[in-house]
């Protein structure tokens, strides 16, 4: 049997990878999924595959659907809050034309994805965000298209909240979190909370193996004597810089001259006010992230 040519897979390597990410929330998983729809791609016959990239999309799709099938129950017995694994991005990497597919990596969308159906959310993506048609869908989840435009509706009521509101402007975010930083740096709690929504919610993600609270905090108040006793709770040698993860600023948190990893914060920044707190700091979701800053994890 002749074997495929590995250059489409190549090609389209970061569009699986990007396709999985979103479903399964996490970087180490969805590099697995993409691994396996390579080793399925190696095997298959070339006469049969008329189309690399639909093929391709659909072994990823129905790989990560399964993943999240078995994962529930690993997620549901979870020690507090499960965020997804963070990601280093790039604010220029993605055209503003492509707006849906900027959203999508930003952990509110990934957490809300969190409460659909695994075949609702592969619906919701390759229909909103990969554009792909409803016939297109179908076909890829052995569906039809009216259940499919069913499943992708239910991801439209899910996340509709996601837009409600407009994104601040780069130079907005910016100046946002320069605030909250010197206000955090102050330890003064009311300009802390003056940079706040008042209905912020803030997430902390220990997975048992750090100290984290098991629930959100929620409000203003709440949130503002949290943050702003951050750096009193702080290891010693404890620095911080910005940088961008999933698509929104993030305060990176060193220990021993900034050569280990210690925390990530997302802060995303809606109408000018910090809108919700991602704070990071179980030592397997940051991992990843410190391998790519030539970094360890304390």
């Amino acid at each position: 049997m002749n074997r495929m040519d590995p250059e489409p897979f190549t090609q389209l390597r970061p569009l699986l990878f990007s396709l999985a990410y979103r479903m399964l929330g996490t970087v180490s998983d969805a590099e697995d999924m993409v691994q396996e729809a390579y080793l399925r791609w190696a095997r298959v016959d070339p006469v049969t595959v008329q189309s690399p990239k639909a093929y391709l999309c659909r072994v990823v799709t129905r790989l990560c659907i399964d993943e999240l099938r078995s994962a529930r129950v690993k997620r549901e017995q979870y020690i507090g809050e499960w965020l997804p694994e963070p990601m280093l991005t790039n604010p220029t990497e993605i055209p503003s034309e492509h707006a849906e597919l900027a959203e999508s990596l930003s952990m509110a969308f990934l957490q809300l994805m969190e409460r659909l159906s695994p075949t609702e959310r592969a619906a919701y993506l390759l229909h909103e965000v990969f554009d792909y048609s409803y016939e297109e869908v179908a076909a890829f989840l052995d569906s039809n298209e009216a259940t499919c435009r069913q499943w992708v509706k239910r991801g439209k009521d899910h996340l509709a909240q996601t837009k409600a509101r407009f994104k601040s402007s780069d130079e907005a975010r910016q100046r946002v979190l320069s605030q909250l930083m010197q206000a955090c740096a102050q330890g003064d709690v009311q300009q802390v909370e003056q940079v706040l929504a008042a209905d912020i919610v803030a997430y902390a993600d220990g997975g048992g193996r750090r100290g984290a609270g098991l629930h959100p905090i929620m409000g203003a108040p709440n949130v503002a004597r949290l943050l702003a006793g951050l750096l009193k709770r702080a290891p010693a040698g404890y620095a911080v810089q910005i940088g961008w993860v999933n698509g929104e600023p993030a305060l990176i948190g060193t220990v021993n001259q900034q050569t280990e990893l210690f925390n990530i914060m997302i802060v995303s920044i809606v109408d000018d006010h910090v809108q919700n707190v991602y704070s990071l700091i179980n030592p397997d979701k940051l991992r990843p992230i410190a391998q790519q800053l030539g970094m360890t994890v304390s």
